[in-house]
């Protein structure tokens, strides 16, 4: 590990990964450790332009000749890899999402933006795109502006057109879309006359013949090192899965596979940190949980993914589980642990394992009542689910750069699980079973069981709610 990393991780810093990369560029330089010393005493996450300040305060006694040759040569290469990781990350959105819309709608775009300027006026066409922009125009019509790999290209949805014009008024940015419409060249350019819109979607299921039971069991944001962990509540869940309670061992003892989507432990979240002043280590709290999971009897194979709170250094997407915080859950067999979005098949049926983070903005926009939180939330996962994405756009801090899209859903699950909201819940969408879980902390005034668990057959993806 290097020395920054370390310094970091001592320290319980929160830095994005284009910030780390550039601290790592200056490891050898004279001004590192003045600019550590900085980071140490801010409060909040560390960013690239946060990084970049510092190393212009610090930079000044350099030498203007040092300074450029040292620096220059730094953004240049940093800017040229983020840049085309970008370049690519949209791209592959764009042929996901494009792929996706093909399939569901059996419908094929025919034009590309390079083909516009020699095609004449009023010519019929149908071309894909992403959302770059929108607005409203004359006479109540929307503008939006896409871009495709080759360009970019203006299309006018006039109100007239209802269904277009309601898609398009859902339509978020950085969203992939087939139109058909009309080219129209005038003086001053040329634009499409939209009449149909069509959006990427989840198709049915095929209907799947499982001759036998197989239940799984999920579970999320156990949050161990909380302070108001129930391990109560915790204890009692285990020995429901070790067939301890007479009125449900014939359902525990089918279950062979436990789910865990994310928040494993409390960690170092901002809440936690600044606000708690919460200093135990995650290691400690990782062998606190890898005490309570050794319980499980051992003929269950537990997946799991990380959560934010998981995060040493918090990117997104999230790292993998990092072995050395992590090792007391390494000596498991029968752990597997994964990295968030993950695809895992059992018994013929395909499980998508999210945390839930990468559309908590969503989730918010979905929030109209704090009653309804339950609504907000089915909702929210039925709307990731037939816009094929866990993120709203791609333009949300933190991102990592990775030259592809990892949170496009371009497979169909039978089943998606989440937590992270604190919510549990269960629907579906199109045959595809949706279920969220609340968490294992408790809050003032609880009256009843909270912490749930839900077990699906994988045979008919029949579903049951246990609370603990």
């Amino acid at each position: 590990m290097s020395k920054i990393k370390e310094f970091l991780n001592k320290e319980k810093i929160y830095i994005t990964e284009d910030a780390l990369k550039i601290l790592e560029s200056l490891e050898d330089s004279e001004i590192i450790d003045l600019i550590l010393n900085e980071i140490k005493n801010i409060d909040e996450l560390i960013t690239k332009e946060t990084v970049n300040e510092l190393i212009k305060r610090y930079s000044k006694d350099l030498s203007l000749k040092e300074q450029n040759s040292q620096t220059y040569r730094r953004e240049i290469k940093e800017v040229s890899d983020i840049t085309m990781g970008y370049k690519l990350m949209l791209e592959d959105r764009f042929n996901k999402l494009k792929k996706i819309i093909e399939k569901v709608h059996r419908k094929t775009a025919n034009t590309t933006s390079t083909d516009l300027d020699k095609m004449l006026d009023k010519s019929q066409i149908s071309i894909a795109g992403m959302l770059y922009s929108k607005e409203s125009a004359k006479y109540d019509a929307l503008l939006l502006e896409f871009e495709d790999p080759y360009g970019s290209f203006r299309a006018i949805v006039p109100k007239y057109k209802e269904e277009a014009y309601r898609l398009a008024l859902e339509m978020k940015l950085d969203d992939v879309a087939i139109l058909d419409g009309i080219l129209i060249k005038t003086d001053k350019g040329y634009y499409i006359r939209v009449n149909k819109i069509y959006l990427p979607d989840l198709e049915y299921a095929t209907e799947k013949k499982i001759e036998k039971d197989i239940y799984i069991a999920c579970i999320s944001d156990i949050r161990c090192g909380n302070e108001t962990f129930d391990y109560d509540a915790f204890k009692n869940f285990i020995d429901f899965l070790n067939n301890k309670f007479d009125e449900y061992k014939e359902i525990s003892s089918k279950i062979k596979y436990l789910l865990i989507t994310g928040d494993l432990i409390e960690g170092f979240s901002f809440e936690s940190k600044f606000k708690f002043n919460i200093t135990d280590d995650m290691y400690s709290q990782y062998e606190e949980l890898a005490g309570l999971l050794s319980n499980i009897r051992q003929d269950i194979t537990i997946y799991a993914i990380p959560g934010e709170r998981d995060q040493l250094i918090q990117t997104i997407p999230f790292n993998e589980f990092d072995q050395e915080i992590t090792e007391p859950l390494f000596k498991f067999k029968n752990l597997i642990l994964l990295k968030d979005p993950s695809y895992i098949e059992i018994s013929e049926r395909k499980i998508l394992m999210t945390h839930g983070f990468y559309f908590e903005s969503l989730f918010n926009e979905n929030v109209v009542d704090l009653e309804k939180l339950e609504e907000a939330m089915i909702k929210t996962m039925q709307d990731v689910m037939k816009r094929r994405s866990l993120i709203s756009n791609v333009r949300i801090e933190g991102l990592l750069p990775l030259g592809y899209d990892p949170f496009i859903i371009d497979e169909r699950p039978d089943l998606m699980l989440c937590g992270h909201f604190d919510i549990y819940s269960n629907s579906s969408y199109h045959g595809c079973l949706l279920i969220s879980n609340s968490s294992w902390i408790n809050y003032l005034n609880d009256e009843k069981p909270r912490h749930s668990c839900y077990v699906i057959n994988l045979k008919d993806l029949s579903v049951m709610r246990f609370l603990f």
